[in-house]
């Protein structure tokens, strides 16, 4: 017989039954090798035996008959297994000494004068504090079970599972999970993800999944529960429940990714839960009027207090009275993004980084429209103030269709650094701590106003050094939101190298160009202000 194949294929029937294995023990032979055994008690009991020795083992409950070779279900009592005789060990001694491979047979613990092995009583428990032997490591005599062959599941018509919260359910670590396009609604789109490291998509285009007045634990369509998540390629709509905070996606576990998915018309797009050991990125997706009207707690994208939060070459707009994008993380990266208002949006604030911390603001499309409920545009450290806390906001288009507004509204001590953007509309450019450097002002506004914009004798609003003050920025249609350069705008070329930031780089090298992607930016050697640069001729 193999052992080794046999003991990997027995042990963990022994591990899940708690057998008591002393009758074997007390037939076998003296011993050069060990077995571990703990039980499911937590005790752990040691086996001595010689494998060359052994014929068969044999498995069976406490007080039940051994099963026969003849009769599986019952054996006679002359089944059981039977000590050796003297003689019988001699001729197995004899059998060593004519193999050259055989090793010497150690003097057997406990024996009996005529060469019978006692039985061994187990070995008590371990004192309180002492270890035991660590199953996830290798053990004298005791087979590790193998890792989990990570498979891919597929969900949709004809396939292995029907509804995508099977699939959840089935999913283990390190799986792929592929979604057939196609609706899915209510119960058939409802998942708790609770398996760690899986990668989730629609194929074959992009399956829609719809709420349907169905949640997974009263929190949205989706849950996900485990770390390190990838989705990918996924539509949510319709996430609503009775307290009014659903979410397409509703993160609890550490770190996700979610790349090319769109969220509109649910109660939040994506909400996180707060975790300090979380990174959250979000990537060419789409959200589009989530909220509640006259709630003002619900957004397009809010994520709590984690590590970190990435949105890059997205766009976040129309949200519904709350905000486009808000953020609690302590480190925020929002990078070439499209994020606005239009013409019907009443969302509050564009971007709120509410609990401070660092942000670098880099290179996106930002407008705000006439029927906002906030005059503010980008709101920094609203909620929480830290002296440390640090802005970055750079080349940037910030546009205000409002009469009136605040462009940059710091509530923090820490300094906020405005770089290289183009602030066109009414309103201050700055209102807080911070430095205004080599900006292009277009403001709309009586005389008086923009005396006081370009004045150090205003207080709270930051000192304007250096910037382009000019009554039309040169866009090539902002009625339709398309904020391009023509030629001749006094942005073209006027921009300034902005230098690192512990580690990170300022300078833009990318711009959004929709839909929800970005594209290198060109001509860094001639920067122009804003987020988009012009299209000069190669």
């Amino acid at each position: 017989m193999n052992y080794a194949r046999e003991k990997k294929r027995s042990l963990p029937f022994v591990f899940a039954c708690g057998l008591l294995l002393a009758p074997v023990a007390a037939a076998v032979p003296p011993a050069i090798a060990d077995s571990l055994i703990k039980l499911k008690d937590g005790t752990v009991r040691r086996f001595d035996f010689d494998p060359q020795d052994i014929d068969s083992i044999t498995y069976a409950p406490k007080g039940q008959a051994r099963p026969s070779a003849t009769n599986p279900q019952s054996a006679p009592d002359s089944s059981a297994p039977k000590r050796l005789s003297p003689a019988d060990r001699a001729a197995i001694q004899a059998r060593r000494n004519a193999s050259p491979q055989s090793e010497p047979e150690a003097p057997p613990p406990d024996g009996k004068p005529d060469g019978s092995a006692t039985p061994k009583a187990p070995e008590p428990a371990p004192a309180p504090g002492s270890a035991l032997p660590d199953p996830g490591k290798p053990q004298a005599g005791v087979a590790k079970p193998g890792p989990h062959l990570v498979q891919t599941l597929r969900v949709g018509p004809g396939q292995s599972y029907d509804t995508i919260g099977r699939a959840a359910a089935a999913a283990r670590d390190g799986d792929t999970i592929e979604i057939a396009a196609g609706d899915y609604t209510g119960a058939a789109a409802i998942a708790v993800w609770r398996a760690n490291k899986l990668v989730i998509r629609g194929v074959n285009g992009r399956p829609h999944l719809k709420g349907g007045g169905e949640s997974a634990e009263g929190k949205g369509i989706w849950v996900t529960k485990g770390a390190n998540i990838v989705v990918e390629n996924i539509e949510f709509s319709d996430a609503k429940v009775s307290e009014n905070n659903a979410a397409g996606i509703r993160i609890e576990g550490a770190n996700i990714t979610i790349r090319n998915c769109d969220f509109h018309d649910n109660q939040n797009g994506v909400l996180a839960s707060p975790n300090p050991q979380s990174d959250i990125v979000i990537e060419n997706s789409i959200f589009t009027a989530n909220g509640l009207d006259g709630e003002g707690y619900t957004h397009n994208i809010y994520i709590g207090a984690v590590r970190s939060f990435v949105l890059s070459a997205s766009l976040s707009h129309r949200a519904i009275d709350g905000h486009n994008v808000k953020s609690r993380a302590r480190l925020n990266r929002i990078l070439y993004n499209r994020i606005m208002d239009e013409a019907d949006g009443t969302a509050s604030y564009a971007i709120d980084i509410s609990e401070g911390g660092t942000a670098y603001i880099i290179g996106n499309v930002i407008q705000q429209g006439p029927k906002t409920s906030n005059n503010a545009i980008v709101a920094l450290a609203a909620e929480k103030k830290d002296a440390s806390d640090r802005f970055y906001v750079v080349n940037n288009t910030i546009v205000n269709d409002l009469d009136k507004g605040i462009f940059i509204d710091n509530f923090s001590p820490g300094a906020a650094t405005v770089i290289n953007n183009i602030l066109a509309g009414p309103g201050t450019p700055l209102v807080g701590n911070g430095v205004l450097r080599d900006n292009l002002v277009t403001p709309h506004t009586k005389p008086t106003m923009l005396d006081r914009l370009t004045s150090d004798a205003s207080p709270g609003t930051g000192a304007l050094e250096g910037n382009l003050v000019a009554s039309n920025p040169g866009f090539v249609d902002a009625t339709y939101y398309d904020y391009h350069l023509l030629p001749g705008s006094p942005a073209i070329g006027v921009g300034i190298q902005p230098r690192d930031s512990a580690g990170t780089l300022l300078l833009p090298e990318k711009q959004y160009e929709g839909p929800a992607k970005s594209v290198p930016r060109p001509h860094l050697d001639r920067l122009d202000l804003g987020a988009l640069a012009y299209a000069r001729d190669k």
